[in-house]
Order: C-alpha cells, then structure tokens, then sequence
C-alpha cells in the first residue's frame, strides 16, 4: 500500500511544471524531478552528486550560496529568484523556496524545494524597465516635460508624473509639483486661466487631443509662453487622463509676434506706399496689388484685375516691354529687370512707370509669382527730357548750343566723306561793338539783343539746317546739302543786310553789326573743330576788311593763323628765355654835336631769325596781354644801365622810354617808385614817351596820371607830334616838358616845302610853351642846319648814329669824354 502511494506521489512529481527537489539533513540532494533538470540544465545524476551549485549564474552563484547557508543556519525558509546558466549558454530564471522537513522527533531530515520558471516574467520586467529607462532618456532630452495629468469626476485634478524637464520650464522641481497642482495654476497669466480651463474640460468631454497655449510667470519673474498638447483617456469610474508634453514656445511666439508686428508694418506700408507692387501667378495673371493703384493709375485693386493691362502700354512701347518685361517676355530667363514704359491712367493721361520685375520660385525651382514693383518716374523723365535738352541748347535763345552743334557736324563731316556730293557750309559771326552795348546799355539789353538775333537767324535757314549759339555774340549757321558756296553767301548777305537795320530792345533803338567768317566743309577738315576753327579764321579776316562784311576761308588764312600761334607762343619763350635786348639810339644837342642822352629802343634777339624789329611784334604783344611785363623790364634794364652812365660818366644823361598805351594806367606809379629806389638815377633825367592818341583818351584822367609821374622828378615827352590827333587845345593843359617831330617831316623835297612849314610851326608852339623839341630822323648836314636856323636845339637821326647795343653805347660816350 505504501508503494502504491510512493508511485503515485513520484509520478506526480515528474508531471509537476516546477522543479522539485529534496536534499538530507547533511544537505546532498536525494532527489530531483524532471522539470529540475529541464531548468537548471544538469542531469538527476550531476544533481544528486552535489553539482548544482555550479549550475547557477556566475553574477548569481555567491549570493545564492550565502543565503542558502544563513537559511540552513537559522533553520528558516528559503526563497529566491535567480538564474542558472545552461551549458549551452542558456539563462533561466526561477524562484526557488525550500522548507525545513523534520522526523517524528523533531530532527531535520533535511530540505524540499521547488523551481518555478519565471523567466518570462522576468524578461517582461526586464523589457518594461528598459521601456522606462528610455522613456526616461527621451523624457530628459525632450526640450520640455512630460507629464500625466489627471482630471476626476469632481473636477479636482492632480499630476501623478512630471519629468526632470519641468525645471527649465517652470524653475519648479518634479516632487513639488506631484506633491501640489496648485503650484503651476498660480504660475499662469490670469488672463489665461479661464480660456485654459475651459479648453481642458473642452477635451475631457470631446475625448478630442488637448492643444493650448498660455502665458507664465516664474518665481524669478522671467515671462514665458508655453504650449502644451495631449491626449485624453477616459476610465471606467469617468475619471480622465491625459500624457501630455510642454514646451516653452517663448521665442517661436516671439518670432510670431514679431512677425505679426511687421505684416501689420508692412500692411500699413503696402496701403499707404506710393508704390505700385503687384503679384502675378505663373500664369502671369495678376492677382493682387497694393492699394496705391488707385492713387497711381486712377484703378482700384480689383478693376486693375479686370483689365487687360496689354491694352494700357503706350502703342511705343510695346515691343520694348514685350522683349524686356519679366511678366510679358517670353524669352526672359533673367530674375529681376527694371523697364521704363508709358502706361494710360484711368484719368486718360500716359504716366512713365519704372517697374523692376522679379521671379519668385519654390524650392523646386518651378516658378511660382512674379513680382513687380512700379513708381512714377513722369517728373524724373521731364527732368531728364529737360536736362538733355538744356545740355544741347543755349539756355538764353534756345538754340543749339556748341555740343549740338559738335554732334551735327561730325555727322555732316561722315556723309560729305562717304558721299562726296554730299556739302555743307558754316557761317561762323560774332556781333560787332557788342561789349559797348553790355557796358553801356547793362546786360539785360544785351540779352534781349541777343534773343532777337537767335531769333532772327532761324528765319534765314532751312528746316534741315541749324543755327546754334556758342556762347557770349558769337553765332554759327550749319547749312547742309549745297551745292555751292554763293548759296553761303546768300545767307551771309541777308544776315548782314538785316542787321543793317536797329532792332527794338526794351522800346530802344539798338544798332549792331556783324563779320561773318564762312567755310566749306572738304575731306581736309578731319574733326569739327576743325571747320570751326577756320570758320573763325574766316571771321576775323572779315573784321579786318572792316565792319559788316563776310569773308570765305582760303588755306592761306590758316597758314597766317599758324603763323601768328607761333609768334604769340615765341614771344612768351622769349620773355621767359631773356631774348630781348635794347638799343639806344644818341640824342644830340646839334649846335655842339654832345649827346644829352639815348632813346632806349627794343629788339627780339631771336635765335633763329636774328634781330626782329619792335614793329613786327610789340602789337602781338599787346593783344596777348605781354606788354606790361616786357614794359617792366625795359624799365629795370633802361633805369639800371643810365644809373652806370650817370656813374661812370658824371653827366646828366636822359634816357628816353616809349610807353605803351596798357602801361599807362595807375598801376604803372607802384612799379616807378620800385624802380627808383633800386637804380638811383637824377632827377629829370628819365623822359616818358607817349603819344598823342594817349592824350586825348580819358584826358582828365590822363593828365591826373601823367602830374603824379612828374611830381617823382620824371619827364614827359609826346612822340610823334603832328601826325596823330591834334592836342593843340589840351597842349596848354598837359603836364609835358618836350615834343618829338616825327621824322616823316624831316623830308624837304617836296617843292613846296610844307614839311618845313609844319616843322617851324612846331618849333614855334614848343618854344612859345617852354618845352623843348627834338626832331627824329635827322639823315643829312642840310638838315641838321636847317633846324638850327630855326633854333631846334636836340635831334636824332643816322646822320648822327643809328640805334646801338650798351656797348657801343658806351664807347660812344667815351669817346665824346675824350674829344
């Protein structure tokens, strides 16, 4: 009977899922089911040798030992969870429990045990807390919190989880806020309670995902905004939870409300701009543009939209904006271009528009608008309008001015190359006397002078002709297409015969006249300046054949042109270079043949051409304004060489100086005090010489100057008596102390003798004033006599010596020393 149940109960335990085993009081296992071996991995044999302890884990085998040893010791239960490790490398988890088994007297007979396999469980556990482990990762690195949120039937509600993440948000640890909701409600703008509690119980009834955004406050008072979002699950007693995230959104909501700053900006710049923008789609429709079209065109928004805006463009400016137009260019592959067009107003007046296209892709490089901004540049394209028109045009007449003119006649001077029938002429003409009417009648008169002949002068061309101003009284008449120059000359002649006539200015009479220079244009004429420069020529030329005529340019003017250029600019080397030097011709007392001094006379030592005359270059020199400048050094060289003689000598000598008509203004007074206090020289022993046509001009003025001269001990003489205008009624008046016969009297062949008859009268008039004379051009005996019958006492002439350099000068007064 005993068997039967001993089978029944083994049987039993080798069926049982857990692992059995039973050891005897000296702790060696005597038994082990099946389900043992399959769990530990070690046969009954190696189990009932006592080889099970080597089948547990490594990282388990020594706290498994120690508490099975302290559960022996204290003769209590034993349980455990652990692993054993297979030989194949298999882990498996169990618990392991064993009791104390005693006899009927007590005495432990040892233990039994069970394995139950828990390593599913345990590998769920192990699985859950890695999901946990990262969930808590993802919630640390999430740039926020994540939360668990609960609401109750009652309306009370409660957080049961909060990650490490709520502290950047709310500066509030995670305990704190489990501990007590409370805490983050009193964080919240109280503007933003109601609405929040309000979306929260919104999402607990729908069971629809909760998304809000609020404002807070943190205990160190930073200002936040924060946005939350999560999903609600109801449970069974109606209680709802959400798993939430927060985020601080503070500077995305920054950025939005900045953004919405400048929409708001830029919708109050769009509406109250002056520029037009508009937006076209890819279809090149039109499909917004800013209210300043109604200001600009005259067209609302949405009539704009409605109009064939093709129909507006200037019929000009069609192709110019179809070939450049981003929005109408079908070839355009450029971004953004500017066009300037015409564009019809709604008031029916064409405006200029500037308008700058550009296209606007999406990332795929399709095109998705174009936009155009346009403003109106009509006061900008007046301006320039005007500005080229003032550029090309006399700003008094309104006629050409020298660029147009420049710019007609390099044209002309093309065609007359490429077409040799092709001819022109020009009439270049200033007004003669035309600074006596500014300075007497004012410049206003002069203007409206001015204006009339500009106006004058367009009645005499053609069409294709032009007739422009160059500035100040001078002219120039482009004539194209002639076929020979008397058609010039017609022109030229009816200019002249127009002007012969006064013209009305400011209800006065105004007499002017012109010289009118002309030329044909020929393949010698490279540039237009060279036209006007021989036009010019021409004009002076014509001056010099007196007043109101024309003159036709031949080569033989340029030719004298170049040649007076390069007298002018070899007169300005020869003052730097010292070239000049003077001569000085004796001037004799004739009854005892002594010389009382020199007549200083210039030469131009030329280095080429030798000795030039003063006659061949002292009327250049004053026309080029060099006359004051060579005056200075004749004095200096004059005054410094008769204070040697005056020295060297011991005489009185007089050294007589010509004076041109430019040097005898104030400034001249200045420059004499100079030179006296450089060359000490005697007094009344330096003698001016000026003519008579010297005198008559500004007499008053003349005289004032010629008295201040006299008053530093200077001498006047007049050259050339008789044979200028007569002083005789201011002779008595003027400050002189001798008269020079001009040598054309000195010739006494005539039969009738007047040149003698002129020459006593002089003589006569000198002494009866108390001046003295002196005759020039003394070439004979006969002559010298004859002067001394009528008691002339000074003469010069080549009877006696002709003009000589200082050093013969000089051997001259050593030789009279001597004799």
């Amino acid at each position: 009977m005993l068997t039967f149940y001993f089978l029944i109960i083994y049987s039993l335990a080798s069926s049982l899922p857990v692992g059995i085993f039973r050891t005897n009081n000296q702790f060696q296992c005597i038994y082990v089911n099946h389900h043992y071996t399959t769990l530990t991995g070690i046969s009954f044999e190696d189990a009932i040798a006592g080889k099970w302890k080597n089948a547990f884990h490594p990282d388990d085998k020594e706290s498994v030992l120690k508490l099975w040893e302290k559960s022996i010791k204290e003769k209590t239960i034993f349980e455990m969870e652990c692993r054993f490790q297979h030989p194949d490398g298999k882990v498996v988890w169990v618990y392991a429990q064993s009791l104390p088994e005693y006899d009927s007297e007590g005495k432990l007979k040892g233990y039994v045990g069970t394995l139950t396999d828990i390593s599913d469980r345990k590998l769920a556990e192990l699985a859950l807390k890695e999901s946990e482990q990262r969930f808590r990762n993802m919630a640390k690195n999430l740039p926020g919190a994540i939360f668990r949120y609960i609401l109750y039937p009652d309306y009370t509600d409660k957080i049961i989880y909060m990650s490490d993440g709520c502290y950047e948000l709310w500066e509030i640890k995670a305990e704190e806020i489990t501990d007590s909701i409370k805490i983050l409600w009193d964080l919240v703008h109280p503007e933003d309670i109601p609405a929040m509690q309000e979306s929260i119980l919104r999402s607990a009834q729908t069971l629809q995902p909760w998304f809000w955004q609020w404002r807070i406050t943190t205990p160190s008072g930073k200002k936040k905004w924060l946005e939350g979002f999560g999903r609600p699950t109801k449970l069974d007693d109606d209680t709802v939870l959400w798993d939430s995230l927060i985020m601080d959104v503070s500077n995305r909501k920054q950025a939005e409300i900045n953004l919405a700053k400048s929409e708001e900006r830029l919708r109050l710049v769009t509406e109250n701009m002056s520029d037009l923008i508009c937006l076209f789609n890819a279809e090149k429709k039109l499909i917004y543009a800013t209210p300043s079209c109604e200001s600009l065109l005259g067209y609302t928004a949405t009539e704009l939209k409605e109009i064939d805006l093709e129909a507006l463009f200037h019929p000009d400016d069609h192709s110019y904006i179809y070939d450049n137009c981003s929005v109408y260019s079908k070839d355009s592959d450029e971004d953004s271009r500017t066009i300037t067009y015409r564009i019809l107003s709604k008031s029916g007046d064409y405006i200029w528009l500037e308008t700058l296209s550009k296209k606007i892709y999406d990332d795929q490089g399709n095109l998705l608008y174009i936009q155009t901004t346009s403003r109106d540049v009509s006061d900008r394209i007046s301006m320039e309008v005007q500005l080229k028109h003032d550029a090309l045009h006399d700003k008094l007449t309104g006629l050409p001015n020298r660029n147009l003119l420049i710019k007609r006649l390099d044209l002309a001077l093309k065609r007359n190359r490429r077409y040799a029938q092709s001819n022109f002429a020009l009439l270049f003409f200033d007004l003669d006397n035309f600074k006596l009417v500014n300075d007497s009648l004012g410049h206003l008169i002069g203007d409206e002078l001015l204006l009339q002949i500009g106006t004058l002068l367009q009645t005499f061309i053609r069409d294709t002709d032009i007739a422009a101003r160059l500035g100040g009284d001078e002219f120039v008449i482009l004539l194209e297409d002639i076929k020979e120059v008397e058609q010039a000359v017609v022109v030229a002649r009816r200019i002249l015969d127009s002007m012969r006539s006064p013209f009305m200015v400011s209800n006065r009479q105004v007499f002017t006249n012109s010289s009118i220079g002309i030329v044909i244009g020929n393949h010698k004429h490279k540039t237009p300046q060279d036209v006007l420069r021989d036009a010019d020529i021409a004009m002076y030329r014509a001056k010099h054949q007196g007043k109101g005529k024309y003159a036709i340019f031949d080569p033989h003017m340029h030719q004298q042109t170049v040649l007076r250029l390069n007298l002018e600019n070899n007169l300005r080397k020869a003052l730097e270079e010292n070239q000049f030097v003077l001569y000085y011709q004796p001037i004799i007392n004739l009854d005892k043949l002594t010389t009382e001094g020199f007549e200083v006379l210039i030469r131009w030592q030329h280095p080429q051409e030798g000795i030039v005359f003063p006659c061949d270059f002292i009327s250049v020199m004053e026309e080029i304004g060099l006359i004051n400048d060579l005056g200075e050094w004749i004095f200096k060289t004059a005054c410094q060489q008769l204070s040697q003689w005056q020295n060297q000598f011991d005489l009185p000598l007089k050294i007589n100086i010509n004076l041109s008509v430019q040097q005898l203004t104030e400034s001249i007074i200045p420059l004499l005090d100079k030179i006296l206090d450089i060359y000490p020289i005697q007094q009344n022993t330096l003698v001016l010489e000026i003519t008579e046509s010297m005198l008559i001009k500004d007499f008053e003025d003349t005289n004032n100057l010629l008295s201040q001269i006299k008053q530093r001990s200077i001498q006047i003489s007049i050259d050339d008596f008789g044979t200028g205008y007569s002083c005789l009624g201011y002779l008595h008046q003027l400050s002189v102390d001798a008269l020079k016969i001009d040598r054309s009297f000195m010739n006494f062949s005539s039969s009738k003798n007047h040149n003698q008859v002129i020459v006593s009268s002089i003589l006569a008039l000198a002494q009866s004033l108390g001046i003295r004379a002196i005759a020039e051009g003394i070439e004979t005996e006969e002559q010298r006599q004859w002067l001394i019958s009528q008691k002339c006492k000074l003469g010069q002439g080549y009877l006696f010596s002709p003009p000589i350099a200082k050093d013969k000068a000089t051997d001259w007064l050593n030789f009279q020393r001597l004799n």
